[in-house]
């Protein structure tokens, strides 16, 4: 694996998961909007979850597309997944300890984290095969899981749901990781079609 996916993957995560979405949600927030939004807080949970879905999986689409046009590697999505989802997992680990309650709900959160790894490398999988395959649609998945993801711990913040984030992020990264590999699997018996015609 070429360190350089790694690094691209960790600086796409910042720029399209931080620098990017923060300022965009912050409008819905912190402005004028926020009167609107305070009485549909529904539609702010979608927002923000569309926005990150939107701009993470677009980001990544595009920066993998221009590595691979350069490189033509296959192993770019699980180098730059890694790179995406060990920062990711890294500052979710950092949130996890700094509010654990306990040694043993602790470490259950971090396992719950790291099985959310599996979730990001499936879903940089996912944004791989659309640009490479041709496959937007599965673009579209993607930012769809992304933002079910987002938005339903955003609702949780704002006590529109009660749910354990941990058990949430465990349930619906093996969800995420069963459905991405059934999308992967479709998807490859696809192009063996279109190849054999």
């Amino acid at each position: 694996m070429k360190i350089k996916y790694f690094v691209a993957g960790m600086i796409s995560l910042i720029v399209f998961g931080l620098l990017l979405p923060q300022p965009i949600q912050a409008l819905f927030v912190y402005t004028s909007l926020k009167s609107f939004f305070d009485s549909h807080l529904v539609l702010l949970c979608i927002l923000v979850g569309a926005v990150q879905g939107v701009s993470e999986e677009c980001g990544y689409y595009i920066i993998m597309k221009k590595i691979y046009k350069k490189d033509k590697k296959e192993i770019l999505p699980l180098g730059f997944g890694l790179g995406r989802g060990v920062l990711h997992t890294i500052f979710d680990i950092g949130s996890v300890v700094f509010v654990m309650t306990s040694l043993g709900s602790g470490m259950v959160a971090i396992i719950f984290r790291l099985i959310g790894l599996g979730a990001l490398l499936v879903l940089t999988n996912l944004d791989f095969i659309a640009f490479k395959n041709n496959r937007i649609y599965i673009l579209g998945i993607s930012i769809l899981l992304h933002l079910v993801m987002n938005g339903a711990i955003y609702a949780n913040v704002l006590e529109l749901l009660h749910f354990s984030d941990s058990l949430f992020i465990f349930c619906y990264s093996a969800f995420v990781i069963v459905l991405g590999g059934i999308i992967m699997r479709l998807n490859r018996v696809s192009v063996k079609k279109e190849i054999n015609a």
